[in-house]
């Protein structure tokens, strides 16, 4: 309504000083802050000052309106008597402008962060006065992004975002306030529509393992043909792919449905020699994994996730023949049933993980025993990880468990009752989430 009574006004005061060749006196126009453009009367004119301080000529003995204008600031309209009588005294006039101010307003998920434009506004609930105009709001509840949009936010309203709990999608309201002026139109600004995906759609990652192995065999009595190992500084590497398909389509429901994708495979073969072994003998390491996950955020402070998938972790050896039937040749394939459990202190997420592996096929190994072998398997770790905007790093201690019953035969080559195969393992690994 300012501005339609300043229109009227600077309208019937051009009206009045249209005429020409009229004395005019020098006015100096004053802003705080400095460096706004002054017209006189219309902006159709163009300005009569781009800079403040200024001075310009006014009518004398009439009113002028001069319309002060300053990015982000309220625009201002303002009626100048210029007095008829000429005197030594300077004139002078001094506006303070208003700030165009708005206010973001962001519900929810307590202690999410909030980032505007990219930078850090702290955490959820929050109140953030800005200058009007559109802005990208993206909060995010440890690695999960519960909201991703621009925001228009206007001067003199509140503009409020409330991620909805878990990152199943935001709503995003733009309060408008009732009009001043009963006749005219209330706006109305419906709640965005959920149309987009909110979370991340994939993460890529490259890890880099170390592995440790030791297996030992229980009520060994074919030592010669049955010999223990150990393996220290086994390097595995290669890429993680995890994706979010729900996200990806849009869909309201299970967000944090994930499919992941992990092929490692080994760096460093290592010698091995002694006991037996006539030839070179030499170790491979390699480790594949496709699961399916679900992961829920608790009361915004945890989280809690559910998988199965396949797992094959291979520790072979390569060399003749009559060589690797006297080492632990083992082929894991199994079937992962894990929990992982875990904090949310933004930006950083503790977890730890537990996994029963249910082991189909355990490799030539297994073959040595013409009774039968079988084996199972028990993973546990700790780790630690944290994302910085897009970049996501982990960093995990974690101990892999495979037992075996063996069913020899009386007299056989290979007489053992059971075996150990323990690895332990520290992994790095470094990714881009979108």
């Amino acid at each position: 309504m300012g501005r339609v009574v300043g229109g009227l006004a600077c309208a019937l005061v051009s009206a009045s000083v249209a005429h020409a060749g009229g004395p005019t006196r020098k006015v100096t126009i004053e802003t705080e802050p400095e460096g706004a453009t002054v017209y006189l009367n219309d902006k159709e004119n163009g300005p009569k000052c781009e800079k403040t301080p200024c001075t310009i000529d006014l009518p004398a003995g009439e009113a002028a309106v001069v319309i002060i204008e300053l990015e982000n600031y309220a625009e201002e309209f303002e009626q100048v008597d210029v007095p008829a009588k000429r005197d030594s005294k300077p004139l002078k006039v001094h506006y303070e402008l208003k700030a165009a101010i708005g206010t973001l307003v962001v519900n929810g998920a307590p202690g999410a962060t909030v980032e505007v434009d990219g930078k850090d506004k702290g955490k959820t609930p929050a109140r953030i006065e800005m200058p009007e105009g559109a802005y990208r709001v993206v909060v995010k509840q440890g690695t999960k992004t519960l909201y991703d949009e621009y925001v228009q936010v206007d001067s003199g309203n509140e503009a409020t975002v409330t991620p909805r709990s878990g990152g199943s999608g935001p709503v995003a309201i733009k309060d408008t306030p009732e009009p001043t002026d009963p006749g005219e139109p209330t706006a109305i600004t419906k709640p965005a529509t959920p149309g987009k995906p909110r979370g991340n759609y994939f993460l890529g990652s490259g890890a880099f393992d170390v592995g440790f192995r030791k297996f030992s065999y229980d009520g060994n009595q074919t030592k010669m043909t049955l010999r223990d190992e150990s393996e220290v500084g086994q390097v595995l590497a290669g890429p993680v792919l995890e994706v979010w398909p729900t996200e990806i389509a849009g869909l309201d429901l299970l967000h944090g449905l994930s499919i992941l994708a992990r092929f490692e495979f080994g760096l460093n073969s290592q010698t091995v020699s002694g006991n037996g072994l006539g030839g070179t003998t030499t170790t491979f390491w390699q480790s594949y994994e496709f699961s399916l996950r679900n992961r829920w955020v608790l009361a915004n402070t945890g989280t809690i996730e559910v998988g199965v998938g396949y797992v094959r972790d291979t520790y072979r050896f390569n060399g003749a023949p009559s060589d690797v039937m006297l080492v632990p040749d083992a082929d894991y394939q199994s079937i992962r049933l894990g929990v992982r459990g875990s904090l949310l202190l933004d930006p950083v997420e503790p977890y730890i993980v537990l996994e029963n592996r249910i082991v189909l096929d355990g490799g030539s190994i297994a073959k040595r025993f013409a009774l039968g072998a079988d084996a199972n398997g028990l993973h546990g770790g700790l780790g630690l990880a944290a994302h910085f905007g897009h970049l996501n790093a982990r960093f995990e201690a974690a101990i892999t468990d495979y037992s075996w019953t063996f069913k020899p035969d009386a007299g056989a080559t290979f007489i053992a009752s059971g075996g150990s195969d323990r690895i332990e393992e520290i992994s790095l690994s470094v990714g881009y989430s979108y």
